[in-house]
């Protein structure tokens, strides 16, 4: 019997859900939505980027590894 509904990677089916907890682990928002609504998906970035500081946006610069470049420059 199987006990866990498995999903197949690099595929648009399931849902997605995002819960915002305080400190005390109680739920103060929640997010649910479908992989393939990019709107929604859109809409939820916003929200939690403007409302909570999160920003999901990737940068093409590894900003991880800059300062141990800028160490090494006099070699």
């Amino acid at each position: 019997m199987k006990t866990r509904a498995w999903l197949n990677y690099n595929t648009d089916e399931g849902m997605v859900e995002i819960i915002i907890r305080d400190s005390n682990g109680g739920k103060i928002e929640n997010f649910k939505f479908r992989m393939n609504d990019k709107k929604r998906l859109k809409f939820i970035a916003q929200t939690l980027k403007h409302k909570y500081g999160l920003d999901f946006t990737l940068s093409k610069k590894d900003r991880d590894i800059d300062w141990l470049k800028k160490d090494f420059d006099y070699i």
